[in-house]
């Protein structure tokens, strides 16, 4: 996937944070976010709004709408001016249909190169969300980078919902089984399982194959 996804300078970043999951699932969330670093520099260094109870969303999927002003500050003051963050802080907690607007409002106030949406999301976003899935699931110093990965992966697009009451969250709660029992070969029939939630042939159903996928490449299937 590398050649269509990144360039070589930016698998060289990847590979210096030496994160412990792979390549492979950085870019599958890269995918998934901004299709591939071309893209995302012809379209989203602008701001958008994904629709439903997002927020203002910016760089590589981050959602000012979830964010704290604080966070904020951190992750992007010294990488920005001060009225694009100004800009960004305008707009932090607002989602839903209320973003939307505030979308508009500030799009043409904030724009993300691709130099910085990578750093936040190699620096900030990927060490949270891989500490977070640590956190919630057990075992998980027991898999390969590969199968970690794929975990992240689904907790980035789906949040750390292992937990979750209702049949949307069935297959997540079981991965939370799986994991506690160690029961790992079964967790990529949860993934593909899991697809049942979209549209056969989106890019989220999709995802989920190649999450699986990814989860049984690091169990050596």
């Amino acid at each position: 996937m590398s050649d269509s996804i990144l360039d070589d300078a930016s698998i060289a970043l990847i590979n210096e944070k030496k994160l412990p999951i792979p390549l492979a699932a950085i870019e599958e969330i890269i995918f998934e976010e901004d299709s591939s670093e071309w893209y995302y520099e012809k379209v989203y260094q602008r701001p958008e709004w994904p629709g439903g109870a997002s927020g203002v969303t910016i760089a590589l999927g981050y959602d000012l709408g979830y964010a704290t002003k604080d966070k904020i500050t951190t992750d992007f003051k010294d990488k920005v001016s001060v009225d694009i963050l100004n800009a960004m802080l305008s707009v932090a907690g607002i989602t839903g249909v209320n973003a939307h607007n505030a979308m508009l409002r500030v799009r043409n106030k904030i724009l993300i190169p691709w130099s910085i949406a990578l750093e936040v999301f190699l620096d900030n976003d990927m060490p949270t969300w891989i500490a977070t899935v640590q956190k919630v699931l057990e075992n998980t110093a027991l898999l390969s980078p590969d199968s970690l990965g794929a975990l992240v992966s689904l907790a980035y697009n789906r949040g750390a919902s292992f937990h979750m009451v209702g049949d949307r969250y069935r297959e997540m709660r079981a991965i939370s089984a799986d994991m506690s029992t160690k029961n790992f070969k079964d967790i990529p029939n949860q993934f593909r399982a899991m697809s049942r939630l979209w549209p056969q042939g989106s890019g989220v159903h999709k995802r989920r194959f190649r999450e699986a996928a990814l989860f049984e490449k690091g169990l050596g299937v």
